[in-house]
């Protein structure tokens, strides 16, 4: 029997309140509404736990009416179906149990209404790799290694991570010891107790090992572990009587509830863009180079995911709509005469049927197939010129990039060869503005986050789903950077936007104040952390969001550090960013995205509620969902 499990069975046994596979009826243990004797029902034990270890667990509880006594036969129970049923108090959890939880127990008795909780400890059978063999279980119990240099590490994910908890493919990467044949991966918390064991043959080198755990098996830690923490502990042995030497654990945790929408990025590397609903093990391509259209970059996705805004040939190319379920359907072809509508930047309001789009730091309001309704008058954006817009969920709003005086976009700009509009590349630009909206009236904008003139400018701004809240990216001045080496174009020094080393990720409210430095998502300085994009729901009763963003800190042993873009993704607590009001830091380490080419280059990442489809070729929805009602779905079972 592991520590683990010993110590709960003691647990078990001094508290009385039953576990393991058959639990007692422990009455006496305790009512449930605030502990009171006097509520007109309670169930007892309050509080069980059981640890499923081989076959399905049994847990007896009572219901007691103030009035009646002992009801557990008339009462009606409830449980979580997902984790088992229950008759006459006597809860079953299911079997195969799919995953470990805390788990609410509920009786009704006459209308009165008592609960308890059971936690479920789910302890799967050992996973054995093939790179081991069956003895490796055996081979760890030698004595614990005196040198303090032999213990791996972790090196992914990174500690503290907050994990989206239906991301699949977790490749465990750390470094080993040379010498080590055998390695040891316990990953435990309240609900989970899983072991896996791993041959010296994954490692390169001796040093660099990695370990793809089976989707299934992260899929029951995940699930179990859902809005808590768990330990990832790595012990590495040469064999059978051999010293032991382990880490202390790296502690992550998972997101209580699953990571929804549809997610569109833009690849460099294959010029075109690529798409999946979250979840989804690869992503497809949606608009792929060679589509008779050439390269296309900058998009836009209506929050139905019906309608795709593109910028095809490369920034500063021609302008499109197509079909959110095909990328070569066409709303609005092409326009490669630009005469009847030209953009870099795009963004739809809530129901899109209307989009605001961007072209030579001018924004113009437009229906939802492309068709010019107004001019916004450059007047009200309080900046020399606006680029960069997006619509805030709730429609009130438009946040975008205000160029200062001392700012430029890429038409004014010395750079070979000359750019016609250039509102994808800016120098010295800028503040985070946001103006207000009203049916299709605009007000004068108003400065959230103003640039520091030489200093500090911001850019990529984003919403949070709730329209409180905005993402940016900020850039710091030449000069101020020493490590950064991309923060310049030409002898004037300005401090570029696009591919910038020095930038780093900020949040503020949208009513402005204090700027909140998002340095446990950023990670890592002087990396080129920008692009951020905010994913579309609000999970954990309002608390919990997601960003995704690019970066090019090292991935494991994956991808160089300073080498290609990569898609990261990192959770921010919103409680915790009004609390402390720039004092602390909401954020948590990113995780990379497993469904993207590590080999390629991927950037610009844009989310839709849902992912639309036809049911085949260029869309249809991965194997993992099923095309319903025009919708990319997740199969049931």
């Amino acid at each position: 029997m592991s520590d683990r499990r010993w110590c709960c069975a003691l647990l078990l046994a001094l508290s009385g309140c039953g576990g393991g596979r058959v639990g007692s009826g422990c009455p006496g243990c305790g009512a449930t509404d605030g502990g009171s004797t006097n509520a007109p029902l309670s169930v007892t034990p309050a509080t069980a736990m059981a640890t499923a270890d081989g076959g399905p667990v049994t847990q007896q509880f009572h219901a007691v009416s103030r009035t009646d006594g002992d009801v557990t036969a008339q009462a009606a129970w409830t449980v979580d179906a997902a984790y088992g049923t229950i008759a006459n108090g006597l809860f079953t959890s299911a079997w195969p149990l799919s995953a470990g939880g805390a788990i609410s127990i509920t009786a009704n008795y006459k209308g009165a209404i008592a609960g308890a909780s059971l936690t479920l400890l789910d302890h799967p059978p050992d996973v054995v790799d093939p790179s081991a063999d069956g003895t490796a279980p055996m081979s760890f119990g030698g004595p614990p290694s005196n040198d303090p240099t032999a213990a791996p590490i972790l090196k992914y994910p990174f500690a503290n991570t907050l994990l989206a908890r239906n991301l699949g493919q977790m490749d465990l990467q750390w470094s080993g010891n040379p010498s080590d044949s055998l390695y040891r991966i316990h990953v435990v918390g309240d609900t989970i107790d899983a072991t896996f064991y791993v041959g010296g043959a994954r490692c390169t080198g001796g040093v660099q090992c990695s370990y793809s755990v089976p989707d299934s098996s992260w899929k029951a830690i995940a699930l179990s572990a859902a809005g808590k923490a768990v330990n990832i502990q790595i012990s590495g042995t040469a064999g059978a009587g051999m010293p032991v030497a382990g880490d202390g654990g790296t502690a992550i945790s998972f997101s209580p509830e699953d990571v929804q929408g549809g997610l569109y990025y833009f690849s460099p590397t294959i010029r075109g863009i690529k798409r999946l609903p979250f979840g989804a093990a690869t992503a497809t391509d949606f608009i792929p180079a060679g589509n008779g259209t050439g390269c296309a970059g900058c998009h836009a996705v209506s929050r139905d995911g019906k309608k795709v805004a593109a910028t095809f040939a490369g920034g500063d190319g021609y302008a499109g709509i197509v079909q959110g379920g095909n990328g070569q359907s066409y709303i609005a072809p092409v326009d490669m005469t630009r005469s009847s509508y030209a953009w870099n930047f795009a963004t739809f309001n809530p129901d899109g049927s209307q989009m605001i789009t961007n072209w030579a730091g001018k924004l113009e309001l437009r229906d939802g197939q492309g068709k010019l309704i107004k001019q916004i008058p450059p007047n009200l954006y309080g900046a020399k010129e606006a680029v960069m817009p997006e619509w805030s969920p709730d429609g009130a709003s438009i946040v975008f990039i205000g160029i200062p005086d001392e700012g430029f976009i890429g038409k004014d700009m010395a750079l070979d060869p000359v750019i016609q509009a250039g509102d994808w590349i800016l120098g010295n630009g800028g503040s985070v503005m946001v103006m207000p909206y009203n049916n299709a009236d605009f007000g004068p904008a108003r400065t959230v986050v103003p640039s520091v003139m030489l200093s500090e400018y911001h850019f990529y701004p984003s919403w949070s789903p709730d329209s409180q809240w905005i993402v940016f990216a900020t850039g710091r001045y030449p000069g101020s950077s020493p490590t950064a080496g991309n923060n310049y174009v030409d002898t004037s020094g300005k401090c570029m936007s696009y591919d910038q080393d020095s930038a780093r990720l900020r949040l503020v409210a949208a009513t402005g104040g204090a700027v909140i430095e998002l340095a446990n998502a950023t990670h890592q300085m002087d990396r080129t952390a920008t692009w951020p994009k905010f994913a579309p729901f609000v999970q954990g009763d309002g608390q919990l969001v997601f960003i995704t963003f690019s970066s090019k800190f090292a991935y494991g042993w994956v991808v160089p550090d300073g080498m290609l873009p990569q898609l990261w993704m990192a959770a921010i607590d919103l409680r915790k960013a009004q609390a402390e009001l720039g004092n602390g830091d909401p954020s948590s380490p990113p995780f990379w995205l497993p469904f993207q080419d590590p080999t390629q280059a991927n950037h610009s990442g844009i989310w839709t509620e849902q992912v639309a489809c036809t049911g085949a070729g260029g869309g249809a929805c991965p194997p993992e969902f099923t095309c319903e009602d025009g919708m990319c779905v997740p199969k049931v079972g």
